[in-house]
């Protein structure tokens, strides 16, 4: 995907501040899947931390067990309303954007707006 600029047109705060960042290959845990995103999992990495992984970017490796097939970070970035925002990558519904002071994370696509 091209860099997209965006407009933000609900603001929207980072819901926990302990991201996971997953590395091809590496295993985790997979719990419930999201009701409010239904492309997401709940992934418990081996070092214990949790975060939101969109599942198509895990591959089942047994019974509540996958591996990741792609690298992913889990944060989330916090914008408020009128800010200005760079999307670069988008999946399940959440577009990786970068602010105006270069703060990085993921974005609900429902709060953004070209």
């Amino acid at each position: 995907m091209n860099p997209i600029r965006y407009r933000v047109v609900e603001s929207w705060a980072a819901t926990y501040d302990k991201p996971i960042v997953l590395r091809v290959g590496d295993s985790v845990a997979v719990g419930r899947r999201d009701e409010e995103w239904p492309g997401f999992v709940w992934c418990i990495t081996e070092a214990g931390a949790g975060g939101w992984v969109p599942a198509e970017l895990l591959d089942s490796s047994g019974p509540g067990l996958a591996t990741a097939t792609t690298a992913y970070d889990t944060r989330e970035l916090t914008v408020k309303e009128g800010e200005s925002v760079v999307g670069s990558q988008s999946m399940a519904g959440w577009t990786w954007c970068e602010s105006s002071d270069r703060r990085t994370g993921w974005v609900p696509d429902r709060c953004l707006a070209p």
